[in-house]
């Protein structure tokens, strides 16, 4: 399966790397944050809070927070439908990521750049913890749970959130999905998209994901300078399941 064909090619590389270079890659706890390698990757892309309300209020979607949480695959609850014409920024974006309460969002200290040539850039950290329960709360990405389980646990050698770095240029109409990615790294390594082939099946998980949730439809997403541009439909309601309060 292509997803355990990435986990298990990651585990070789780390084994065959040796400490140092596990270190450098950004994997390994203590020494990698030392030297900083598990810093993400810097887009130029900075936002505040404000950034965060302005893309609340734009997406028009209301959002109503709890942390009572019984089950992962209800940790967000869509519900009713409603229009949306609408242009993002990349700042309004990347805080949307960011600053982000729910209890399984699966990166951290993100940053997403929308170019003039209609790519994208994503840089952020993987957060190791929330990555079962993010697979189950997206249903699980056509995979048998002890498929997801033994995948994860390929990962569990990995002891800190590694820096992740994603290019693609994507078209979206009518919720069909094409992806054209020309980068992907994981720490310092970098994915052999040709031979997992990452256009169709991530362009299929992300149909998929798409289908899960009730009221959204993307009629047509583009991405010009600095803006993703979206028409269609969203939820009207969205009922997210908050990180416990420490």
């Amino acid at each position: 399966m292509k997803f355990l064909k990435i986990l298990v090619l990651l585990v070789v590389l780390i084994i065959l790397g040796g400490i140092g270079y596990v270190t450098y890659l950004g994997f390994m706890p203590g020494l990698s944050n030392l030297v900083g390698a598990n810093k993400p990757k810097d887009l130029g892309i900075t936002y505040t809070k404000a950034d965060f309300n302005k893309d609340i209020e734009k997406s028009v979607t209301k959002v109503e927070f709890t942390n009572s949480l019984t089950d992962a695959s209800k940790s967000i609850i869509f519900s009713g439908q409603k229009d949306l014409t609408q242009s993002f920024t990349s700042a309004e974006i990347s805080s949307r990521l960011n600053y982000s309460s729910w209890v399984y969002m699966p990166v951290a200290n993100t940053q997403v750049r929308f170019n003039s040539d209609g790519t994208l850039e994503f840089s952020g950290n993987l957060v190791m913890n929330n990555l079962n329960g993010f697979i189950n709360a997206i249903g699980g990405v056509g995979y048998t749970q002890a498929d997801i389980e033994k995948g994860l646990g390929y990962l569990n050698i990995i002891k800190t959130d590694p820096p992740i770095y994603l290019k693609v240029k994507p078209t979206v109409i009518n919720n069909q999905v094409t992806l054209s990615f020309s980068s992907a790294t994981v720490g310092k390594m970098s994915i052999p998209l040709d031979k997992i082939d990452a256009n169709s099946f991530m362009a299929g998980l992300t149909e998929k994901i798409m289908g899960e949730i009730p009221g959204f439809n993307a009629k047509s997403v583009t991405i010009t300078d600095n803006q993703m541009n979206f028409s269609g439909t969203v939820p009207e309601t969205a009922k997210v399941y908050t990180r416990p309060v420490k």
